[in-house]
Parts: structure tokens; sequence; C-alpha cells
């Protein structure tokens, strides 16, 4: 491994300051850049560790009818926090099923999201529940949609000298959600195809589907499913959507599957989630 310098600020500001003047970037828990680092994919000269902002940033509260999170809370943290399980169990659920514990007690949601690998769990699950990223630079403050801050092949809005600040998460009592993960390889490992699925509660409610692991980004989303249940959810119409999931689908033929396989994947799993939070025909789980 080549050396580099290491800044430890006490502030999102000192370490907005710290990234512009040394062009440094950002580390919080390392789990995914320490990767890239020992497979010298990525050479950093300087970078910024945030760890010392974990006694500010580190929390999980409720606030004006939101679950806000702070950047440098861990995966662990939030899997197995009161307030995410008693709200949105399909977090809970989500972030149990990623790498080992391990992981999750180091890896922080600010770094997780900021990386934006396409195979990640928790962005599809998050698109599906209108979460919104706080972001912090030199000028100020900004908020926006997940859905809108992943962008692509780790990718997204973040400018230079930003940081994530924080997760909101809108509490939705009405909102169902399930996420299933495929793995075709070890249970640590990442996904060979997930998905997310939601509907409301309300009448006339149309799901919603999000997929990872078949685009450029980890939030997929599956068009079209307005019109396949016009006339009402029923098995058929699930199995089409199944299809369309399945052709919408651009993915990257690798270990965990081929093109042709992640595309059969992709469609067979959003009939199972359908089926489950719609209680439409016979559960596959």
């Amino acid at each position: 491994m080549q050396p580099f310098r290491l800044f430890l600020p006490e502030s999102f500001e000192e370490a907005i300051q710290l990234m512009k003047e040394h062009g440094a970037k950002p580390i919080s828990g390392g789990t995914a850049v320490t990767t890239l680092i020992k497979e010298k994919i990525f050479q950093p000269t300087t970078m910024v560790n945030l760890r010392k902002l974990e006694k500010d940033h580190s929390y999980i509260v409720e606030e004006n009818g939101q679950i806000k999170i702070g950047a440098l809370t861990t995966l662990r943290d939030i899997e197995t926090s009161e307030i995410v399980k008693r709200n949105h169990p399909v977090v809970s659920n989500c972030l149990s099923k990623i790498a080992s514990i391990r992981i999750r007690n180091v890896a922080t949601i600010g770094g997780n999201l900021a990386h934006a690998d396409p195979d990640l769990d928790l962005p599809p699950v998050l698109a599906g529940l209108d979460a919104h990223i706080d972001i912090i630079g030199e000028d100020g403050e900004r908020s926006m949609d997940i859905k809108e801050f992943i962008q692509g092949y780790y990718e997204t809005d973040l400018k230079e000298g930003e940081l994530i600040k924080s997760i909101k998460i809108p509490i939705m009592p009405d909102r169902k959600g399930i996420y299933l993960k495929h793995r075709s390889l070890s249970e640590a490992d990442w996904p060979c195809v997930g998905v997310a699925a939601f509907v409301d509660e309300a009448p006339g409610s149309v799901p919603v589907v999000f997929i990872n692991s078949v685009a450029d980004t980890p939030i997929m989303k599956v068009e079209g499913i307005q019109e396949m249940f016009s006339e009402g959810i029923t098995t058929e119409a699930i199995d089409k959507v199944g299809e369309l999931a399945a052709d919408q689908c651009e993915p990257i033929g690798d270990a965990r599957g081929s093109v042709w396989y992640k595309r059969k994947m992709a469609g067979a799993f959003t009939i199972r989630a359908l089926r489950e939070i719609t209680g439409v025909g016979e559960s596959l789980i």
C-alpha cells in the first residue's frame, strides 16, 4: 500500500476546508475504500478521516415526522435501532443482509451512499421510502431526493468539497415494503439482484419497484407498472410486471451471473416481492 497523508478533522467545516486545500478524499468507515486501495484501483496521496465526527453525527432520531440519521451512523446501529424497526422494518431487514456484522459495525450510511456502487442494497429501499440526503459544503447545506442523488456508475450529485451530513426518511405508517436479495455466491456477498417493492395500504394504490445490480445505478425503477395494474392487481398483472422488470434491465455479466441470468432473476424476484406485499397469488418466499 502506498503511504498517504491522513487528516482527522473535528467538524464538517474543518473537513471541507481540508478537502479544498489539499484535494483530499474523505473516508468514514472505509470498508469500500480500503479494498480499492489494497487492489491499487485507488491510490490516494491525502485523505480526510471523518471518524472524529462520530460524537456529533452518529445518531438516529424521530423529528418532524421523519427518521433522521447522521451520516456517521454505522449500518449495524441503524439495523438494530428500535426507531427504525418500529417505523420501517424493511430498512432493518435490508441492512441485516449486507455483508457481515463485522462490516456493518464499521461501515457508515454516509460512506455507503456516497460510494454509489450499483450493487448497493440500501438505495433501492430508501428510494421506495422517498428518503432525502442532506448535503453540506462550503456554500452551505442543501437537500435532495436519493433518486436524484445517485446519478450513475459510482457517481453522485456531490460537488467538490461536499459531504453527506444526514439522511431523512419520512415516517409512513401506511406504506409496506419488502427487499429480496438474491445471492448467487456466498451469504456475505453483493447481490446478484436485489428487488425492493412498496405499496401503500390506501385503496387503489399501485406498487412501485426498484432494483439494484442491473443498471449503472442501484436504483433502477421499473416503469409501466401503473398500466399493468390499471384493471386491478392480479396474478396475471404481477407476472407481466415481472416481464417488464426483466426487459428493462441492463445488467453486466460477471461472476454473480450472466446478463441472461440476471434478467431472469430480476423478473422472478419482482414477482415474488409483489406477491408478498400485495397478498395476491401464492407467496413464493
